[in-house]
C-alpha cells in the first residue's frame, strides 16, 4: 500500500528497487526515461499505447479548457507582479508559477495548433 507521504513515482521506485534488488538510482533513470519517452510520443501523436497497460488519447476539447484556465491564471499572476503592494514572497512565488504557466500555455497551443 502506497503511503500518502510519497508520490506514486517515488513509491514505485522504492518498491521496484526492493523487489528487484536494483539501486533506486537505476530504477529512477529507467522510470524517468519511460515517462519522458511516453510524454514525447504523446506530444507528437494524439495517442500512446502502453503494452498491457492501456491506450491514452490527447483530448483537444479538454486541452482547450485547460488552456483557458492557464490563460486566466496568467492574468492573475501578471496582476500580482505589477501590484506594488505584493510582498517579496508573493512576487517570488508568482514568478516561479508564471514560468510553469507559460510553458503549459505554449505546449497546449502548439498541440491544438493555435498561434503561440
Amino acid at each position: 500500500m502506497k503511503p500518502n507521504s510519497l508520490s506514486t513515482k517515488e513509491w514505485l521506485i522504492k518498491k521496484l528497487s526492493l523487489d528487484l534488488v536494483v539501486s533506486e538510482k537505476i530504477i529512477n533513470a529507467v522510470i524517468t526515461h519511460q515517462f519522458d519517452s511516453t510524454n514525447n510520443a504523446l506530444l507528437e501523436n494524439n495517442t500512446v499505447e502502453l503494452y498491457n497497460f492501456g491506450k491514452f488519447y490527447f483530448n483537444v476539447k479538454k486541452a482547450k479548457k485547460e488552456l483557458f484556465k492557464f490563460e486566466n491564471t496568467k492574468k492573475v499572476l501578471d496582476k500580482i507582479l505589477v501590484d506594488e503592494n505584493s510582498s517579496e514572497n508573493d512576487l517570488r512565488k508568482a514568478k516561479l508559477k508564471l514560468i510553469d504557466v507559460n510553458k503549459n500555455i505554449t505546449l497546449l497551443k502548439s498541440k491544438i495548433n493555435e498561434d503561440v
